[in-house]
Formats: C-alpha cells, structure tokens, sequence
C-alpha cells in the first residue's frame, strides 16, 4: 500500500513559485511533490464572488489544472505528451501536495525552463521550431494555459544524445471570471495568437540581452 503521509525536508525544495513549492518525492525518483502554500492576503471580493475560490479554497488552481488536464484526455483520447502526468495527491509534514512526473535535463537534472535555455543559447530558428510546435500541439489539444510563459516551459531531454522536447510545466487553465477561451473557439484562437507572439518576442529579447551581456 502506498503511504498516505510522506515526510519532506523543509529546506529541500527544488524551486518555487506560483503559490506552490516543489520536492522531489521521496519514494519515487521520477515524480515531484507540488506543495501548496497558504495563501498570505486576506480574502477579497474575488472569493465572495467566484464559487470555484469558495469551494476549493487555496486548492483552486489545482482543481482547474485537473480540469483542463482531463478535458484534454477526454477531446483526445491520449495523454498530451508535452504535459507531464499528474499522478494525484499526497499528504506531507509541510501540507497536502500534489503529485506531477518529474521532467529531466540531459544530464538528469531537472530540465531548465525555457527561460534559462534561451538566456544561454539565444532563440535559434530550431528552437523558434520548437516553440511553434509546441503551440501548435497546444492548438491541436484545446488546451487553454492561462500562463504561456517561458518560465513554465521546459526543455526536456533524456539524455545528451536524445532528442530534446519543450514541456509545458504549469500554468493550465482560464484563470478569469468568464470562461470564454473555453467555450469560443475564435475567441481562443485569437488569444493563443497572441500568447504565441508574446511569447517568441520575450525568447527574442532573452537571447538578446544574453548575447549583449557576453560582448567584452
């Protein structure tokens, strides 16, 4: 039987971020343990108004990553493989975590973001590629990723001589009152435009300013 409480290292976190701190899990060296941290603003007119925030509390942005993670399995019958498996929860000493597969780098550290791989090798016409068909597998899914943003894109490679992939790490769901992405397909088509342009132009701007900072 699998254990229902495991006990992390407080000090021990791979990164953080996005309300949530990460640990690799203890018992199995391919997942992570996503721990989700109290929130520290009082509540706002938003939770008054909005029952998701009401009923799933400071465990909303998990309920509505399981939302789109299944509503992707369901349009596709298939395991999107540019997302790493959401494997469940677990309890822990530090609170309640969510378990995710762990996505690694070639020499089997976790995978750098996106951010950290343009910021070293600049935006390459293979990696602009890359992002574009990593979008476009997103389009292909209906995947809406409120935060489509380099840092919770990673670049995973098994080992050196493996080919590489771009993951999307974080970030899913429509994260506004009105859920219009969802349910309007030009409407959603119009927004993942534009997060693709925004996001090819921060890539451009992050080799760039690498490239600037390395000039004697």
């Amino acid at each position: 039987m699998m254990k229902r409480e495991i006990y992390l290292e407080p000090d021990s976190s791979l990164a953080q971020g996005g309300g949530r701190s990460v640990y690799q899990h203890p018992e199995q060296p391919d997942a992570l343990i996503k721990i989700i941290r109290p929130r520290k603003s009082p509540l706002g007119l938003s939770y008054k108004m909005r029952p998701v925030k009401r009923r799933f509390g400071t465990f909303k942005t998990a309920y509505m990553e399981y939302e789109e993670y299944i509503a992707a399995l369901a349009r596709s019958g298939s395991v999107p493989s540019f997302l790493p498996m959401m494997l469940g929860f677990v309890g822990t000493n530090l609170g309640v975590g969510m378990i995710v597969e762990r996505i690694n780098g070639p020499q089997g550290d976790l995978a750098p973001s996106l951010t950290q791989y343009a910021a070293k090798h600049g935006l390459t016409d293979t990696l602009r590629a890359e992002v574009n068909a990593l979008v476009d597998q997103i389009i292909a899914y209906e995947i809406v990723a409120f935060d489509l943003t380099a840092r919770n894109i990673v670049v995973a490679q098994e080992h050196a001589e493996a080919p590489r992939q771009l993951m999307l790490v974080d970030g899913l769901s429509e994260n506004t009152f009105i859920r219009g992405k969802v349910w309007i397909k030009p409407l959603y088509l119009r927004w993942i435009a534009d997060k693709r342009r925004a996001l090819l132009q921060d890539l451009e701007a992050t080799g760039k300013a690498a490239n600037t900072a390395s000039l004697p």
